[in-house]
């Protein structure tokens, strides 16, 4: 669930293949049910939290879920701004304007023209 809705009402409907969160008469999130014992994690629901607290987004296990090519990225940005986590999370805002895809097969080549990795 989006970070902003925590401390509010909301009520949640159970599906055979999806769970929805919903306010008074707003869907604020739906989420495939996975393998019991394995929670199916957002991005979007934790960027608000990651920049409220960018210094989680080193360890964040919603950032390590989005694969080998965005962790890569990560792990050489960090090498060149040991410190830069707001600046890094700035570059995961990216995932709520683009495509997931897209922004993956952006990154490989990002990462090799340093594109994103200027001293913030």
């Amino acid at each position: 669930m989006p970070t902003r809705y925590v401390g509010q009402r909301v009520r949640l409907a159970a599906f055979w293949d999806h769970v929805e969160v919903w306010t008074l008469t707003t869907r604020i999130a739906s989420h495939p049910l996975g393998q019991p014992g394995t929670p199916q994690l957002d991005l979007l629901h934790y960027l608000d939290a990651l920049q409220q607290k960018p210094g989680a987004v080193r360890n964040a296990r919603v950032v390590r879920e989005l694969g080998t090519v965005v962790r890569a990225y990560q792990d050489a940005f960090f090498a060149v701004h040991p410190t830069a986590y707001g600046a890094f999370v700035e570059i995961l805002w990216l995932f709520r304007r683009f495509p997931t895809a897209q922004i993956i097969a952006a990154l490989p080549a990002a990462q090799q023209r340093a594109v994103l990795m200027r001293r913030p």
